[in-house]
């Protein structure tokens, strides 16, 4: 960890690890075995693993930055060997392991990048062609079921997401162009962009699909066009329109309803449609409702620009990340993207935008550091040390995803035609 990731340690609302106490026999075969195992995954990296005062055991090939982590008791040992992927963020979040020296977002990186080379084993890839089949299968986002993955995630309190975002409550990618170095000039070019690639000219009517804390809609509306802004968390319904400026309220509305219902009850009524970080929680498996939906929703001759993380793969998203933070959520393919729409009866004007990783992965850093400086004034009954445990090792799992393993951000445009 930085020194930010692990200076409220002490704040632990958990049983304190015993780091002293002398060893056994069973504390000895235990960590040999598991360190054993452990060695057989770390392809590559230089990671120090250390358990009370037994003799340290360095995992990896030996290059790149040293890490240096510690496991709590033998317990915790055992747990990682069960189900790895999921487990490794449950000890964590339950104090069972700690990153001792290093950077835990370049740590998470390292974890990844392993990960993603075990992937390339053929007897992994077949079994993940299985179970990526049946998981898409079996992910049905319907439209209760989305209203509780957005409960799950969003509706966590406004109060946490205000201590790591910009003023303006900006959850996606900010778009880091040459010479913006702060997250508010970045965020501000990202609705710039966005908007520029609408073509909204004033009059228009404009539909945000996951309208988070209104501040696209607030955008479109100081445009000249007339907003509304489709959300399923109240709480950011409730807050996007007590920040509406006077000026604009009679150009912007707020709703709280599922994009499917929305554009049943409203075709053909909006000239653009815009989304942007939703379409990750849409699910493979309706896709083409998504966009069917998009193109019911638009005049014809409208547009949509539709901004998501997107990744080479079909991999199912890891479990820990399905289980405590997007249920529901998986990030699509750009193909997958551009086959749904145009299957929807939708036409690309041009080939979409991509964003580099970068991008995301500099906005994650600063959403780390501003979380990690905030935490000791939000409220600990809601937030313990638990949590904070948790919101690290999902800021820092997605900050690495964009900085080793290629994943970006892309903004399709589609067109309803005349």
């Amino acid at each position: 960890m930085t020194s930010q990731d692990n200076n409220l340690q002490s704040a632990s609302t958990g049983n304190t690890p015993d780091t002293h106490s002398p060893h056994s026999f069973g504390d000895r075969l235990v960590f040999a075995a598991v360190t054993a195992i452990i060695n057989r995954f770390f392809a590559v990296g230089n990671v120090e693993l250390t358990f009370k005062d037994l003799p340290p055991v360095t995992v990896g090939d030996g290059t790149g930055e040293k890490f240096i982590l510690r496991f709590e008791s033998k317990s915790a040992l055992l747990r990682i060997l069960y189900r790895p992927s999921l487990n490794i963020g449950e000890v964590f979040m339950d104090q069972g392991w700690n990153l001792t020296q290093g950077d835990f977002g370049r740590f998470m990186g390292l974890l990844l990048k392993n990960e993603e080379l075990l992937e390339q084993t053929f007897l992994f890839k077949s079994f993940d062609a299985v179970s990526s089949a049946l998981g898409h299968w079996l992910t049905v986002n319907s439209v209760d079921r989305s209203h509780q993955n957005v409960e799950h995630h969003y509706d966590l309190g406004n109060d946490l997401y205000a201590s790591f975002l910009d003023d303006r409550m900006l959850y996606s990618c900010a778009f880091f162009d040459d010479g913006i170095n702060t997250l508010e000039e970045a965020q501000d070019n990202k609705v710039k962009t966005t908007i520029d690639r609408l073509k909204i000219k004033p009059g228009m009517n404009v539909l945000e699909v996951g309208c988070g804390w209104g501040a696209v809609s607030h955008a479109i509306a100081q445009k000249g066009g007339n907003a509304t802004g489709i959300t399923l968390s109240r709480e950011q319904m409730e807050f996007a329109i007590a920040k509406t400026p006077k000026e604009i309220r009679d150009r912007v509305r707020f709703i709280l309803q599922d994009y499917r219902i929305h554009a049943r009850e409203n075709a053909g009524a909006y000239d653009r449609l815009v989304s942007i970080g939703m379409f990750e929680h849409v699910g493979r498996r309706h896709y083409r409702e998504y966009f069917d939906a998009v193109y019911k929703a638009l005049k014809p001759g409208g547009r949509a620009v539709i901004h998501s993380i997107v990744k080479d793969t079909t991999t199912r998203t890891n479990p820990w990340l399905r289980k405590y933070i997007f249920p529901g959520g998986q990030a699509p393919r750009i193909i997958d993207m551009t086959d749904a729409a145009q299957a929807a009866g939708l036409a690309l004007p041009h080939a979409p935008y991509e964003h580099v990783g970068r991008n995301y992965a500099e906005t994650l850093r600063h959403w780390r550091r501003r979380f990690n400086a905030a935490y000791p004034k939000l409220d600990h009954s809601r937030y313990d040390e638990r949590f904070r445990r948790m919101w690290i090792f999902y800021l820092s799992g997605a900050e690495a995803s964009f900085d080793a393993l290629g994943s970006r951000v892309a903004q399709v445009v589609v067109e309803k035609p005349n």
